[in-house]
Order: C-alpha cells, then structure tokens, then sequence
C-alpha cells in the first residue's frame, strides 16, 4: 500500500477548512468537497467542490451554503445510476443540526437546490456510505444531544425515496458516548461499523450487524485507543479492513 499527499489548493477564499471527502466520477475524475469559511461554526461557513482531472485541481468553488447558519461534514456518494450525492449538515451546532444533500447528474458540473431532510434523518455524519450487496444504501450516522452521543445507521434505496432508520449502537453503561461510525459490508449482510469515542472509553469501538443493518450488536472496545478524535475504515480486496 502507497501514500501519497497533495495539495488540492494553495489559496482560497476562506480562512479555514475541514471534513474533507472524495469521490470518483464516471469520467474518471476525483471530486472532494468540505465545509470553509471564517473558522468552523461561523455563519460564512459554506460546501466546498474542486475536481481533479489532468493530472490536476480545478479552483475551489462553493455549492452549498444557507443565510446566517453555518454548513458542515460534507460527504460524497455516487450511486449506480451516476448520481453523485453530497450530503451535509446545517445547523448553529450538532446538536442543532438538519440533514441536507444537493445531487449532480453531470459528474459535479452542476448541482441540484438543496433539499432540506426530514427530521429525525441526517444521513451520512461524516464518513462515507456504502452499496451494499442487497442494493440499499447504508449512511453511517449520529446524534450528539446532551449527556447522549449515539451511533445509528440510515438505509435508503437508490433513488433516495424511501428511507429507514436503525439503532441504536451503544456502549453498554454509557451512552456517552460513540459517533461518527465507518461501516464496511465483511461478507454478504454482515455490517462491521467502527466509531469513534469520548475518553470515557477511550478506544476505538466496534459493533456487527448480521441482517444489513437492521440490528445491532452492542458496542466493545477494540484494541486501538481514541482519544475522541475522527476515524475512518475501508474494507480492502484482500479481506483485509484498514482504519486510519
């Protein structure tokens, strides 16, 4: 496995930046979006698109903001018919949060109105969704609310008009808590989702789901310590799961 590191731009027209996620688009491009703006939760702070091709970046542009309330945790998704999906969050902070997407058809040239969701639904948190092997979509999720974070995982189907709600993953004695889960199909509906903890816990922890999302094991520690900082997990070819 190699690493390379780049810089997707060297200026822009905000002070800060964060929560970046990629994409590959039909044409063989890389599409990466994030939240910018003055500093993370400020008003200015809006959705972010640049696209790779020929070997280089275009400029940075924005594609979704809202009046007075900031944006935030973009990701990107493109389902089998082409859609490329950017979900984001609106909201004076996470607890305040709406879920909301915009979806181009044309490989990120152009963007649809934003749709606000439903409440109760906030799709992708921050790290990337699947296609699982059943056709669905699973969006893994979270709710910071006082004294209370808690995983759970959101299925859709492709077209995004139908969606369903599943949870939630917990830490048994302590729903405070885990977030932000990574999820990886391990074998044909059995969902491994790891999440990221407060320092109540400590580590990085993982729970299993043996119908496609539908119910859950409850959450333990793995071996990996989280100092309640951000993680992702991709299932690789070999079988193999990396976390970063």
């Amino acid at each position: 496995m190699t690493f390379e590191s780049e810089h997707i731009f060297r200026t822009a027209p905000f002070r800060e930046c964060h929560a970046s996620t990629l994409v590959e688009v039909p044409s063989g491009n890389l599409l990466a979006a994030w939240f910018g703006g003055t500093r993370e939760g400020s008003k200015d702070v809006g959705i972010w698109l640049a696209e790779m091709g020929e070997g280089d970046w275009s400029e940075p542009r924005e594609v979704a903001r809202e009046d007075d309330v900031p944006c935030w945790n973009p990701v990107l998704f493109r389902t089998p018919d082409d859609v490329v999906w950017l979900f984001y969050k609106v909201g004076v902070n996470p607890r305040s949060w709406s879920g909301a997407y915009v979806k181009s058809v044309d490989g990120g040239s152009t963007w649809s109105s934003p749709v606000i969701m439903p409440a109760g639904f906030l799709g992708p948190i921050k790290n990337k969704s699947i296609l699982m092997s059943n056709g669905e979509v699973l969006h893994p999720t979270s709710v910071e609310s006082y004294r209370a974070w808690t995983s759970w995982v959101e299925t859709m189907n492709q077209d995004g008009s139908e969606w369903e709600r599943h949870g939630p993953i917990c830490f048994p004695g302590n729903n405070f808590g885990l977030i932000q889960p990574s999820v990886v199909e391990v074998s044909p509906g059995k969902i491994r989702a790891f999440m990221r903890s407060t320092k109540l816990i400590g580590a990085i922890c993982v729970a299993d789901s043996e119908d496609y999302g539908r119910t859950w094991s409850a959450a333990r520690k793995t071996s990996l310590p989280n100092p309640n900082s951000g993680i992702d997990a991709v299932g690789l070819e070999s079988g193999a799961i990396a976390i970063v």
